[in-house]
């Protein structure tokens, strides 16, 4: 009970970062639309469009915290929190698909060039929004590593990539105001390859917790196991999960002319040990007799 209170606390929390950044991301957005708008700049418009997606991956953060903060049932024994991951995996193909929609812009405008306008208002925008976003990925990622949330670590990610866009459209910008609006769409395609990696680091996260890749080098464990006086050895170490929900379990051999009470309390010894060194929230112990102490 008290770990499940304690994983309410951190999602009640995520879920406040998640609403904080998503209001400034529809402020963002909203400028860059209406800027893009007023000014008939095709590559600013697109940009906002870009940074309305952070605000619905904000949404689809929101969904997943508060479905993941449920607590174990007689479904899902082992609690709801990879819900969570699968949602930064949703979130990892908003980037992607974000990628693909500015690339096939970027190719449509080497095919097709435009014409847009350069005003001081468009830069001013452009500017300040990149700082905002600066600020909220700061903000973002620091929350993620205190709460050690995959959601916001995918959403940081994606904020990010709005400053690589802006910076992009920003070139643009200048390069067409000297005469050059061909070099527009090449640094749009720039864009997208920095876009098209933040997509894959956030992919590559969520695959590795949902496919149960190692999470610990058994040596760790097995270090932790064996400080413990009565344990012979360490056998069939695994691990998962991500690290503010990592899994570990494991086999002990302990002397087989122990009682049983004996063992089951260098069980829980090696419990207590396992957590400190790792971490971890969950740890199972198989004990198996060992061998014979020498008389």
């Amino acid at each position: 009970m008290q770990q499940h209170q304690q994983l309410i606390v951190r999602f009640r929390a995520i879920r406040g970062v998640l609403l904080r950044v998503m209001v400034l991301n529809l402020a963002v957005a909203g400028a860059k639309i209406a800027v893009g708008a007023a000014t008939s700049t095709l590559s600013i418009l697109a940009d906002g469009f870009h940074s309305l997606l952070d605000s619905v991956s904000n949404v689809v953060g929101l969904v997943g915290i508060t479905a993941a903060a449920r607590p174990a049932d007689e479904d899902h024994p082992y609690g709801h929190q990879k819900i969570e991951t699968l949602t930064s995996l949703a979130i990892g193909g908003l980037v992607l698909f974000t990628a693909v929609e500015i690339g096939r812009e970027a190719v449509h405008r080497i095919v097709h060039p435009g014409h847009p306008q350069v005003t001081a208002l468009s830069i001013a925008v452009m500017a300040a929004t990149m700082v905002v976003n600066t600020l909220v990925t700061t903000y973002e990622a620091r929350q993620a590593r205190r709460f050690g949330s995959d959601v916001l670590s995918a959403d940081a990610l994606q904020t990010r990539s709005d400053i690589f866009v802006s910076a992009g459209v920003l070139a643009a910008l200048f390069f067409i105001h000297m005469g050059a609006p061909v070099l527009d769409p090449i640094v749009a395609l720039a864009v997208t390859a920095a876009i098209l990696y933040s997509a894959w680091t956030i992919l590559q996260r969520a695959t590795h917790v949902l496919s149960d890749k190692t999470s610990l080098p058994p040596e760790q464990v097995e270090a932790a196991a064996l400080g413990v006086t009565g344990v012979q050895s360490v056998e069939k170490i695994r691990s998962r999960g991500p690290m503010e929900q990592l899994s570990v379990d494991l086999h002990i051999r302990v002397p087989p002319e122990i009682t049983i009470t004996e063992a089951h309390r260098i069980t829980h010894e090696v419990r207590r040990a396992v957590e400190q060194s790792t971490g971890a929230l969950d740890v199972i112990i198989h004990t198996e007799p060992g061998q014979k102490a020498n008389t």
